[in-house]
């Protein structure tokens, strides 16, 4: 079984050493959570971040147990949606994602996520 590695074989997903390139990103699903603050001091975007990566570890176990299908967890990425010089750092909103992937999507496996779950209890 092969392992996908989306850093590798999606060309929206990395960036080439010194070269500018012009590319078409495709619809992608992520997992998100949205965090408060600071993310080199807030407890709340720490929380989101602590909520977020076991999900996606998770989800990558239950992918290569249950549907034969392995793949390394991409890297996470925050974004600042409304972002103003004004506001301070502390205050502003941030949104942490990290690429899900397509055989792990709502629309063809609607459980998932749920049963990723299971894999974060202890039996």
């Amino acid at each position: 079984m092969d392992t996908i590695d989306f850093k590798t074989t999606l060309p929206s997903y990395r960036a080439r050493h010194r070269v500018f390139d012009a590319i078409d990103v495709p619809p992608l699903q992520y997992l998100m959570i949205d965090g408060h603050g600071d993310p080199n001091s807030s407890p709340d975007f720490t929380s989101a971040i602590e909520t977020l990566y076991p999900l996606a570890y998770a989800m990558k176990i239950f992918s290569n147990n249950e549907l034969g299908r392995d793949y390394v967890v991409p890297p996470l990425h925050a974004v600042m949606p409304n972002i103003s010089a004004e506001q301070p750092t502390s205050d502003r909103l941030r949104r942490a994602r990290c690429l899900r992937p397509e055989h792990c999507s709502a629309r063809g496996h609607r459980s998932v996520p749920h049963l990723a779950l299971r894999c974060l209890r202890p039996r």
